[in-house]
């Protein structure tokens, strides 16, 4: 039995100064709801990650509980959030003998917004394109599973493995 447990804390710090021009054929330094000349993203996460093992003759079964805090601080791009992240995971490992192997994964996730389509108006991506980004925060949520196999005859060098993931 191993129980660890990994944890710390990590930060962004981006922002964006459009660098208007005043007054260039009267026009303003922001259009309202269309441009804003200054954009801050940032952010500031908590996380831990408790690890549970347990071998017991050829198998192995592990327990993974990733937790996390965020504080997501946007200046006036959109509302600041606070959201709490857990994704755990379990796997199952079987290997018989030295030269196969067989493994069972599975887990649900959660994650943040791609945090570089925050703000709140268009911005030019070319000299041809505007780009508007989005003015609300969102999550992503994803399952998976996956099962794979292995086996290796070192002396006849023979290697096969194989996987599925959906």
């Amino acid at each position: 039995v191993t129980l660890s447990l990994e944890g710390g804390i990590k930060g962004y710090i981006r922002s964006m100064d459009s660098q208007l021009p005043p007054n260039i054929d009267n026009l303003p330094e922001e259009l309202p709801g269309l441009t804003q000349n200054v954009v801050s993203t940032n952010y500031l996460t908590i996380y831990a990650t408790p690890k549970f093992e347990y071998w017991v003759r050829r198998v192995n079964l592990s327990l993974n509980l990733p937790v996390s805090y965020a504080h997501y601080s946007f200046d006036k791009a959109i509302a600041n959030h606070d959201e709490v992240y857990f994704s755990p995971s379990l796997s199952f490992n079987w290997k018989p003998n030295n030269r196969f192997s067989g493994t069972l994964r599975g887990g649900l996730g959660r994650s943040p917004m791609n945090l570089n389509l925050i703000h709140p108006g268009l911005i030019m991506t070319n000299y041809r394109t505007l780009e508007s980004g989005v003015d609300d925060f969102y999550n992503t949520s994803s399952q998976n599973i996956s099962a794979s196999v292995s086996y290796k005859h070192t002396r006849h060098g023979l290697f096969a493995n194989g996987m599925v993931m959906h």
